[in-house]
């Protein structure tokens, strides 16, 4: 998922399985004169498999 906030500002939600695992990230990026930047970052594990 994609949310653009403004012009200049993003937030991105990203659902991803590493091996057994899943994430969920949230990145805030914003338009810099060089670009697309992360700015913040935060994950959560949502699932998790016992092996």
């Amino acid at each position: 998922m994609v949310d653009m906030l403004s012009p200049i500002s993003a937030v991105v939600k990203i659902r991803l399985r590493a091996h057994e695992n899943v994430f969920v990230d949230h990145l805030s990026f914003l338009d810099t004169e060089d670009g697309w930047k992360i700015v913040a970052k935060v994950l959560h594990l949502e699932k998790q498999v016992q092996i």
